[in-house]
């Protein structure tokens, strides 16, 4: 629970950071630049134009041009010409920049009133600050499914990204009505690929967003704390 909380606060920050630049000059690579430099979540920060779909002004000068079209998003944020959104699909603006979701809000006044500045908040900037150095027990981890049951966030920076949706344990955390819940099935270990190893899942759904956070453990690593609990109590008399 604790996390999820820390997680929704500091997405809804990225919203707040958009809202209060919303109305500065928003028309060079140095101010966008200066937005992405408030939040060590943001990777990227554009300006697009919702009739073009094309990126006319970003934190990075080659994202200028970018079509946006491909990415649902965006699509829907045009469509539906919301005054804030955050998307929870994770995406890949261009090749090589990494994953991320976009959260946007909607410039209504000023040279560039009807486009719309969009913060990336990237999947690189989660685990560095969220799940690189977070271990459950011997061998678990937190981790993220986005919506559409890919990974946003890993401890392992080669699982970010990878498509889960159609793993029945994924699955459920989905499809359940619950906001929480606890799920059993067999997984692989390091060095080992056949899914043979008991492993727990307890998740809760995030509310800022449509991801699921997930602490994993193995079940012998439960037995094991088990196991060392009942010895520390039988040698205290407990």
């Amino acid at each position: 629970d604790l996390l999820c909380e820390m997680l929704d606060a500091r997405l809804l920050s990225v919203e707040s950071v958009l809202a209060s630049r919303v109305h500065d000059d928003l028309s060079s690579a140095e101010s966008l630049s200066a937005i992405k430099d408030l939040d060590p979540l943001i990777a990227d920060v554009v300006v697009v134009d919702p009739k073009t779909t094309l990126v006319v002004m970003a934190s990075d000068p080659a994202l200028i041009g970018l079509d946006t079209s491909a990415f649902s998003g965006f699509k829907e944020f045009f469509w539906k010409m919301s005054s804030a959104a955050i998307d929870s699909r994770v995406i890949e603006l261009s090749p090589g920049r990494g994953l991320g979701i976009p959260v946007g809000r909607l410039i209504k006044d000023g040279p560039d009133r009807g486009k719309a500045l969009f913060a990336m908040v990237g999947s690189n900037g989660l685990n560095e600050l969220y799940f690189s150095r977070l271990k459950v027990m011997r061998q678990g981890y937190p981790f993220i499914i986005d919506k559409n049951g890919k990974v946003a966030a890993h401890p392992d920076p080669k699982m970010t990204g990878l498509d889960l949706s159609a793993e029945d344990f994924v699955q459920q955390m989905l499809n359940s009505a619950e906001d929480s819940g606890f799920i059993e099935y067999l997984w692989s270990k390091a060095g080992d690929t056949r899914r043979i190893y008991p492993k727990y899942i307890s998740y809760k759904k995030m509310t800022s967003v449509e991801w699921v956070v997930g602490v994993s453990a193995y079940r012998e690593d439960l037995l094991l704390v088990t196991e060392k609990t009942s010895r520390l109590s039988f040698a205290l008399g407990l």
